[in-house]
């Protein structure tokens, strides 16, 4: 039987693998059911180009690669980073299907035909080369004095993609390779209306709250562009990976822990596969087959610890050095457990009263403070004065909170059982003090007066029972 390792199963790194992967039929942020469906029926649609945006570690990526494999069609993908030019992207395309040879390019002079008929393609490309897997066959790629994308979609029809996918879009800060981008997706929805060959997609991935955000306020590409908001994952989705994760393990996982790990992951994929990968490692450490208290406590630190590291220190910055109160460190408890994920000035204030039975003056300056960089800036806030909303800068600050929070929180209660501890420990020396006093005040007396003495006073002498209430040391 094949062993299983945490790092085959759980992979929050990386794309989920096949049996790992959750089908996505909740709806896409703007509402609509089936959004793997509609994923799909947007593959299937000729001339259609694809957008999918949402926060990080949503599963953007996988929902693409599993929802292509559905539809039998292949891509070529490229990571996109800082500083790349649509022309880079192309390259970045082609050269992952030709082991090229040699490559020139020639720049063409403004109003070219060539060029302003490709959306202003500023180059034209000479190369030949050998398609990448097909050793021991005899096929070769060679063109010459050809526009970019032509190079390119020729390249994947040799090689049989159908798919170019864009990853990381938000990283292209450019306004004008965006716009160029956005011009490409036009090119191949009307070179597939015009002609019965391969049907040829662009595929934008990126991390934004709306379309615009990534390809930029022109909205020409429109009404060829299916856009998807990718949402977080619905509880049970969250807690189906961890439970069948933990089942391909055979690491046995209580349905109270699980429902822990959900909240923790605060509908973030990612967030269930790093807790999950830190989790089985721990339980196999340790091994053992079921999941106990001490390998949670690994994990859970361990897990807050591979987060990015400025986390932590934003949240020294928000969190007040003392005092008794400590009203941003509450609020930020406050809305770490809160089911919303947006808020008025009027709703934390409401969940401050409902947490701690009073209101609380200057709540509204340290909530104000929350959104400042001198603070950490966990907050951000949007809208007009008096009409403003909260919503945490960065999406995974949150399921970081929730973390830290249940360690700080398993801290204070063994330090409140400590307390109590030292308190039943302080009673019972106080007792046991006062019966020593009294044991050697009997011894000094004289046989005369303590026979008085315990005529009067039954059960004050030698027979004396030392007893310790119980209830002094719960």
């Amino acid at each position: 039987m094949e062993v299983r390792y945490p790092e085959d199963v759980f992979t929050p790194r990386t794309i989920v693998t096949p049996d790992m992967f959750e089908r996505r039929n909740e709806p896409d942020l703007e509402g609509l059911p089936g959004l793997q469906d509609s994923l799909q029926d947007a593959l299937r649609e000729r001339g259609g180009q694809v957008l999918l945006y949402g926060d990080t570690g949503v599963g953007k990526s996988s929902l693409l690669k599993y929802a292509a494999e559905d539809e039998v069609l292949d891509y070529v993908l490229v990571e996109c980073s800082t500083g790349m030019s649509y022309d880079d992207m192309l390259e970045a395309a082609i050269r992952q299907m030709v082991d090229v040879k040699e490559i020139s390019r020639t720049v063409k002079v403004s109003g070219s035909v060539e060029v302003t008929a490709e959306g202003g393609v500023p180059w034209i490309t000479k190369l030949s080369g050998k398609f990448k897997g097909e050793t021991g066959k005899d096929k070769t790629f060679e063109v010459r004095d050809k526009a970019a994308l032509d190079v390119l979609t020729e390249a994947m029809d040799k090689a049989d993609k159908w798919l170019i996918v864009l990853d990381n879009f938000q990283n292209i800060k450019d306004p004008a390779v965006r716009e160029r981008v956005a011009q490409g997706m036009e090119i191949l929805s009307d070179r597939a209306g015009r002609s019965e060959g391969r049907d040829f997609k662009f595929v934008v991935i990126g991390i934004a709250s709306d379309a615009a955000t990534l390809l930029g306020d022109s909205r020409s590409y429109g009404r060829r562009t299916t856009e998807l908001g990718v949402p977080r994952m619905p509880d049970d989705e969250i807690a189906e990976i961890l439970r069948r994760g933990f089942q391909i393990l055979d690491i046995n996982v209580e349905d109270s822990l699980v429902e822990h790990l959900v909240f923790y992951s605060d509908g973030f994929p990612y967030f269930a596969h790093l807790l999950g990968l830190e989790i089985a490692r721990a339980t196999r450490r340790a091994g053992e087959d079921t999941v106990t208290p001490v390998s949670l406590d690994v994990a859970l630190k361990r897990a807050a610890k591979a987060v990015s590291s400025s986390y932590a220190e934003r949240i020294r910055l928000a969190y007040e050095a003392g005092g008794d109160v400590q009203p941003r460190r509450r609020i930020l408890g406050l809305l770490a457990k809160s089911p919303e994920r947006v808020w008025t000035a009027t709703e934390v204030v409401d969940l401050w009263e409902a947490a701690y039975s009073e209101s609380r003056p200057g709540l509204h300056s340290s909530l104000g403070k929350l959104a400042e960089e001198k603070y950490g800036k966990i907050l951000v806030r949007r809208g007009t004065k008096r009409r403003y909303v909260f919503a945490f800068s960065d999406p995974h600050l949150r399921p970081y909170l929730r973390i830290t929070l249940a360690e700080e929180e398993k801290d204070a209660a063994s330090y409140a059982d400590l307390l109590k501890l030292a308190a039943g420990l302080r009673i019972l020396a106080d007792e046991t003090a006062s019966t020593l006093r009294r044991w050697r005040s009997y011894e000094s007396k004289s046989p005369a007066d303590e026979g008085t003495k315990q005529n009067s006073e039954p059960g004050s002498g030698p027979n004396e029972e030392l007893s310790i209430r119980e209830e002094d040391l719960e």
